[in-house]
């Protein structure tokens, strides 16, 4: 095996498998990266595999018979680097940099210039395959920006707990129309709920799958912005197609949670709380600082009280605290009765972060029953999706 590529071309590609390589697995192997070339359709293909057991990058550089400038192939074969060796790697100049096997198949022999380096490699057969190897049940192909914002709006609502495996996932359904794709994202961690659904609505033949959301939020640093994604799911794997990026990722087992009867509906009695998002969060930013009294976990807790055209914030005071905080914000328009409520600053402060219009609206429901936080759109907009954040309040008694 020998080829040679320019340092830039490398660094990008390492970049992309850092998201998998940055703990230890358990099988040894998987601490190393396969590297592959090989003939390839219209010329020839160098491949670069890493996985962490869970999931699993392929980055391929294609080479056209024509040829390329910043890489080579003169040998085709395959090995297994250690990651290590990467970080060594980056630290050469730019430049073009030769890799070759020795006879044995033992070591891997990098050179730049007058500079010499050697690592010992492991045999690529050994190395586990990720590719399914039947068909696949679902092909799809979105947008990066639609990709963006399933994940932007809903996988910080993943559960941080181990306990429950199935709510660190983002629940995605998807089925095809003509061309045209249908979608409906959900995440939640008990405490709160995000959801992102397209404007043409689903039906029993969609496809409901539950990806990790933390490999969701490493895809999308991983693909190029200005090309599709396409999606192929398999009984227990999705794969993302992005550009010359691949992207094995496991499911998580079992049904996702029924969560559309937890969003209340709008009635007489709904209190609809129209305001500015940054004057709110501001608000809610200098509460977080102050950060008088919270739960267990180190949250911030806060309550509302809504009359008229103002919504009053202040900090949930307990045991005797002496630092409080008083902040009125005037409504867009008034409300018909009061409330008040409390709840906890952190997850208000995440969803806001997910509205794009300059004007947020609270739909309030009871003192004890979930708040909806949605955009506020002009009329006629153009939007991907509904949005829908749901915060569940906190008992003040």
């Amino acid at each position: 095996m020998k080829f040679s590529i320019d340092k830039s071309v490398l660094d990008g590609i390492v970049e992309k498998l850092s998201r998998v390589l940055s703990g230890n697995s358990t099988i040894p192997i998987l601490n190393g990266v396969k590297i592959v070339a090989k003939e390839a359709q219209n010329g020839s293909a160098l491949e670069f595999t890493a996985s962490n057991g869970i999931e699993s990058i392929k980055v391929y550089e294609e080479i056209s018979a024509a040829g390329r400038n910043d890489v080579h192939i003169e040998q085709y074969g395959a090995v297994v680097l250690p990651k290590v060796s990467l970080k060594v790697l980056h630290k050469l100049k730019k430049g073009v940099i030769l890799f070759r096997v020795n006879d044995d198949n033992t070591q891997i022999l990098v050179s730049q210039k007058k500079t010499e380096l050697s690592f010992a490699i492991e045999n690529a057969e050994e190395y586990p395959s990720f590719e399914p190897t039947i068909a696949p049940q679902g092909r799809f192909r979105i947008s990066y920006k639609l990709f963006e914002e399933i994940v932007e709006k809903t996988a910080f609502s993943a559960s941080k707990s181990d306990t429950r495996p199935l709510l660190q996932g983002i629940n995605l359904k998807l089925q095809m129309n003509n061309e045209d794709i249908s979608y409906k994202a959900v995440c939640t961690d008990t405490h709160r709920l995000s959801e992102f659904v397209s404007h043409t609505p689903l039906n029993e033949e969609a496809i409901s799958i539950t990806i990790p959301a933390l490999s969701m939020v490493q895809a999308l640093k991983s693909f190029d912005k200005t090309k599709d994604i396409g999606i192929f799911t398999y009984p227990n794997t999705v794969i993302f197609m992005n550009n010359n990026v691949m992207l094995f990722c496991r499911l998580i087992e079992g049904a996702y949670p029924e969560t559309a009867k937890l969003i209340p509906q709008s009635d007489s009695n709904t209190l609809l709380v129209k305001l500015s998002k940054n004057e709110l969060i501001d608000t809610l930013e200098l509460l977080k600082a102050m950060k008088t009294t919270g739960t267990n976990d180190g949250k911030t807790d806060a309550v509302i009280n809504v009359s008229g055209n103002v919504l009053t914030l202040e900090s949930r005071s307990v045991g005797g605290s002496v630092s409080k905080l008083h902040q009125e914000i005037s409504l867009t328009s008034p409300v018909h009765a009061e409330m008040k409520l409390a709840f906890t600053v952190e997850y208000v402060l995440d969803a806001l972060r997910t509205i794009c219009t300059e004007t947020v609206c609270l739909e309030l429901f009871g003192p004890l029953k979930p708040i909806l936080i949605q955009n506020v759109y002009a009329e006629n907009t153009s939007t991907l999706g509904n949005a829908t954040q749901l915060v569940l309040p906190i008992r003040t008694y």
